[in-house]
């Protein structure tokens, strides 16, 4: 048996409703025009303006909400007691300290950026490998020659809110005072105040 005659087994008429189904969608949309003219213009409308609103749109500035001025106190995180360091340091497995000490070495080393990727399921230690690498970095550059231990370093930074929790910092958008609204083609830069 072929695969036509046993589709002709199931399908029955298969055309004729095919083509009834046509009609009445056609029918509808003559019906509709019928009634209310204006609506098809008004759809067009709003699919437009759907499509130029972001998704993660802040209406606060529209609304008349100030832009919250970020306490830079409250985005630094105060140094880890000595012997809580070392336990963490030392409950990394091997995968996380090769890591934890590439990026150590790199920093201590090297002084263009590095761009590092650490990538894991739920759950794998991403977060204890990111507090064990910021707390690291704050006793190194703190105690460096040449350093003012008070100094601002180093700030924990992620792209969404989720992330920021997990990490215990804070967006990017909120440490650097960028709306959230702003897109990238219409960036400005931050002004000298904001910076520093």
């Amino acid at each position: 048996m072929t695969v036509k005659e046993k589709e002709a087994e199931y399908n029955y008429n298969s055309d004729i409703i095919d083509s009834a189904i046509e009609s009445l969608e056609n029918a509808n949309e003559d019906i509709s025009n019928d009634i209310a003219p204006s609506s098809e213009h008004a759809n067009e409308r709003n699919r437009l303006e759907k499509e130029n609103t972001h998704q993660k749109y802040d209406i606060g500035q529209d609304l008349g909400i100030a832009v919250n001025n970020v306490n830079t106190e409250e985005l630094l995180k105060p140094r880890m007691p000595d012997d809580e360091y070392h336990s963490l340091v030392n409950s990394l497995n091997i995968k996380q300290k090769q890591f934890f000490y590439h990026v150590l070495h790199r920093c201590k080393t090297k002084h263009e950026p590095l761009y590092a990727f650490l990538t894991g399921g739920a759950g794998v230690g991403k977060s204890q490998v990111l507090k064990a690498l910021y707390n690291a970095l704050l006793r190194y550059y703190s105690t460096a020659p040449g350093n003012d231990p008070d100094d601002t370093y180093k700030i924990l930074m992620a792209p969404t809110g989720t992330a920021a929790y997990g990490i215990k910092g804070t967006t990017i958008h909120c440490a650097l005072q960028i709306p959230a609204n702003q897109g990238l083609s219409h960036y400005k830069a931050l002004t000298a105040d904001k910076l520093n």
